[in-house]
């Protein structure tokens, strides 16, 4: 099991939570998240956006796609969350892709 914690959680195109924790499991499946609310032994702080998909590949889109336009292709409505990404480089104010952004799964 490895944890994450990071400034943004969407765990829905419209619904974000701060300042959360992720819990994956050794394949990367999502076990599940909690708000940082102390310093916890065996997290790894990356910050930024991190988002659930059931989706176990995404790509990256090629233009400068709405963050909410994206996480509505990545997050199907009726699939539970099976992963959790991590949007690098991602705007945090206000919330948003850009240029630089990279898509990266974690673990």
């Amino acid at each position: 099991m490895k944890r994450f914690a990071c400034h943004l959680l969407y765990i829905s195109p419209t619904t974000c939570l701060p300042c959360q924790v992720v819990e994956v499991d050794d394949d990367g499946r999502l076990l599940r998240h909690f708000p940082l609310r102390e310093e916890i032994h065996s997290t790894c702080w990356i910050g930024g956006i991190v988002f659930l998909s059931s989706r176990s590949s995404l790509q990256r889109p090629s233009d400068e796609t709405e963050l909410v336009r994206f996480l509505e292709q990545a997050m199907p409505i009726h699939a539970a969350p099976r992963y959790a990404w991590h949007l690098v480089g991602a705007s945090l104010q206000p919330p948003a892709l850009t240029a630089h952004t990279r898509l990266v799964r974690l673990p």
